[in-house]
């Protein structure tokens, strides 16, 4: 009967992987071919014996045991090896230890004396993959089996000993065949892990499975009628586990994809007239009143610039940032030439002070929750600079010691992988300055970093789950993304380089959502503009953690400073940035929503006064390649809590 049971599960597992298989989409996608990885599941057992001898070993008053069918469960792990012919074949290779342990019966007496049997081995399985649908993550295994004896015992009990001993534990199963053979097959369905676009696919493969290990054991005749097939030890079972599997894509450019014309309806958009752009900047950049420590210090970081007494007398924070020479500032070297200035801070804030004397600060160091309560050292450490180098007074220093700050990183709602980064955050000193004046560095630099450099490419948004783009020309190819969003901007400088003038092709590569994998491609040309167009302005607002309405909290500064200073017929750009903490997707939304919020402000002001002003709102979230700085600091986590505004003339 419980074999009859095995064979029925066998049957009601394919009716449903066939109805799974007929409503499976066809995707034309790229996958990893050639696939390694780790297998692990659970085997129900259903011991198909017959009625076998067995004998307990050693001198006893045992005598022989007849045992027939029973069940039983044990484990199934192992490695395995997989090609994928991406066509409606593939194979598997597994190398298992396979555990076929069952609880079987002696009924001849009238009651059940029980036997428990353990028997594992170490299965060598070559498997045919079939993909039931074409280019189909579903498919079916099956295959011939191999298995290698490693050990064979079993316990037994007599509920109603006779004139012999009750039990016997550890017999060994004499006469079990030290190599047996079988057969077995199931279903699975492939679960991409991570991105399409990546070289290395990682998948997770859910599988429900049967097979049948045949002849483990020699036949033992009872009667002279029992010598047939099911009087030979067996083991059919069913089991259902999942696999762990990676694998090393193709290279795009040798994968045959089909063409994305009317699909990806790529749009793609150079820097106005195909020009770059140089132009002196005019930027309003804030300084972070704040010196974060690290979590095993107690001394002031060395990245705070620390400047001798005699230095001090000819500082000036208007110079920290200034390239008279055109092109030496470029996206890379202004994030830096901008946390230098941050870096400053206590130089900033000190020579303010000795020009304004009747001007007071308040040091509140906080220790943040690494345990030591430090605050009041670290806070003292600024003093001593302030004081011994810079020359205030102390009496104009007071200082407070925390063990959070009055505006502390992080909420009930912080996941808690990114605890670590917030942590690092509440571990500072603020610098809060009385009457409170915490004007921006004015800087200038010539570059040609802009935004209005960038080119930017859309795909329709809801049709492509991934893509990436790869641009090639004038001896270049240069790879972008893989994206998720539909709308990206891609830095044009670093295509031109040295040249005056060039052309290229911009070729989409791109996943759909029903997993098909299309191209489209574009040719465009970029032309350097020769001089300096008009200057620009450029001006960043920095957020509290957690603010409700952060942008209102900067009402004052966008209407009085900023909007005068956007001229009839410019170009804004406001951008958005986040920090790493939280949801990447949450981010992203956060950071356009901000951005559109500091359009809506000063689209408002501006138009007031009549001016004719094109804004363009930009959303980066946490993206690390287009990051103003460094997401792993945590001053630059503080900054990329902002909005940085681009004002550029109409030339």
């Amino acid at each position: 009967m419980k074999r009859n049971l095995a064979q029925l599960s066998l049957v009601a597992v394919g009716v449903l992987a066939l109805a799974v298989s007929a409503r499976a989409q066809s995707r034309a996608q790229i996958e990893a071919p050639w696939r390694i990885g780790l297998n692990a599941g659970l085997n129900y057992n259903f011991g198909a014996f017959g009625y076998q001898q067995l004998q307990p070993t050693g001198p006893s008053n045992f005598g022989p045991f007849i045992a027939t069918d029973g069940t039983g469960i044990g484990p199934y792990i192992g490695l395995m090896a997989e090609y994928n012919s991406k066509n409606w074949w593939g194979a598997q290779l597994r190398a298992s230890f396979d555990v076929r342990n069952t609880k079987v019966t002696d009924p001849t007496f009238g009651y059940d004396k029980t036997f428990d049997t353990r028997s594992s081995y170490v299965t060598i399985e070559p498997m045919l993959r079939l993909n039931l649908v074409p280019k189909s993550p579903f498919y079916m295994t099956f295959g011939p089996l191999f298995g290698i004896n490693m050990s064979g015992e079993y316990d037994f009990t007599d509920p109603n000993p006779t004139g012999q001993p009750s039990s016997a534990t550890a017999q060994e199963i004499t006469d079990i065949n030290s190599l047996t053979v079988g057969f077995g097959g199931g279903f699975s369905y492939d679960f991409v892990l991570n991105d399409r676009m990546a070289d290395l696919r990682w998948y997770l493969a859910p599988w429900i499975e049967s097979s049948w290990m045949l002849h483990q054991r020699g036949i033992t005749i009872i009667d002279a009628d029992q010598d047939k097939f099911d009087d030979i030890w067996s083991t059919p079972n069913i089991r259902a586990g999942i696999a762990l599997k990676m694998g090393i894509m193709p290279p795009l450019d040798k994968v045959a994809v089909e063409d994305g014309s009317g699909i990806i309806n790529l749009a793609l958009a150079t820097p106005a007239g195909g020009y770059l752009r140089q132009r002196q900047f005019e930027e309003y950049f804030p300084v972070i009143n704040a010196v974060f420590f690290d979590s095993a210090s107690g001394e002031i970081p060395s990245r705070y610039d620390q400047i001798s007494s005699s230095d001090i007398a000819t500082f000036n924070e208007n110079n920290l940032m200034d390239s008279t020479e055109a092109g030496k500032i470029d996206l890379t070297q202004r994030r830096a030439a901008q946390m230098n200035i941050y870096h400053n801070v206590m130089n900033i804030i000190g020579t303010r002070m000795k020009a304004d004397p009747a001007s007071t600060v308040k040091l509140s160091g906080a220790a943040g929750p690494y345990g030591a309560k430090d605050g009041a050292t670290m806070a003292n450490k600024v003093k001593d600079y302030l004081v011994n180098t810079v020359g205030i007074d102390a009496s104009r220093i007071s200082v407070e010691d925390r063990e959070l700050p009055a505006v502390p990183s992080g909420s009930a709602r912080t996941p808690a992988e990114d605890r670590p980064l917030v942590n690092a955050e509440n571990r500072r000193v603020d610098i809060v300055t009385a009457p409170t004046k915490n004007e921006p560095v004015r800087i200038t630099s010539v570059e040609t970093s802009s935004i209005e450099n960038d080119m930017v490419l859309n795909v329709d948004e809801g049709k492509i789950a991934s893509w990436q783009v790869k641009i090639t020309g004038e001896g270049k190819e240069l790879t972008y993304g893989p994206f998720s969003h539909a709308n990206q901007r891609i830095d044009s400088r670093e295509m031109m380089k040295d040249l005056k003038k060039g052309k290229y092709t911009a070729e989409v590569i791109a996943t759909t959502t029903d997993g098909q994998v299309i191209r489209q491609t574009k040719d465009f040309e970029l032309v350097r503009k020769d001089g300096l167009s008009k200057p620009a302005r450029r001006f960043t607002i920095v957020f509290p953690y957690g603010s409700d309405d952060p942008v209102r909290l900067y009402d004052n500064f966008l209407k009085t400073v900023v909007a005068p200073r956007i001229d009839d017929g410019s170009t804004v750009y406001v951008i958005g940035h986040t920090d790493a903490v939280g949801n990447a997707d949450v981010n992203y939304r956060l950071s356009k929503s901000r951005a559109g919020e500091v359009r809506d402000m000063l689209k408002g002001e501006t138009g007031k006064s009549g001016k004719t002003v094109t804004y363009e709102v930009v959303g980066y979230g946490e993206e690390e390649s287009q990051l103003s700085f460094d997401n792993s600091m945590p001053e630059g986590r503080q900054y990329n809590r902002g909005v940085m505004i681009e004002v550029i003339p109409n030339d």
